[in-house]
């Protein structure tokens, strides 16, 4: 987290191939997919204005939606 500008900060854990939506790094490079999601999942009561990504767009608008939907999307398995 980056104050005072309330911003999060990924390496290449998460992602942004498509301006607007978040991805995780592809699965053969994620050594614990499940620990990863957890440390995720555990920002997601900490506010955020802006994600700025290592690969992609960052998102400095409406970011705390984009965050709180890919949190969702994590949730959602595959295909469903």
């Amino acid at each position: 987290v980056l104050e005072p500008v309330r911003a999060f900060v990924f390496g290449d854990a998460v992602r942004s191939h498509e301006t607007g939506q978040l991805r995780l790094l592809p699965d053969p490079k994620i050594k614990d997919r499940a620990e990863l999601e957890r440390s995720l999942r555990a920002l997601r009561d900490l506010h955020t204005e802006a994600l700025l990504l290592d690969d992609g767009d960052p998102i400095l608008w409406s970011a705390r939606s984009a965050w709180l939907a890919f949190l969702r999307e994590l949730a959602t398995p595959a295909g469903i």
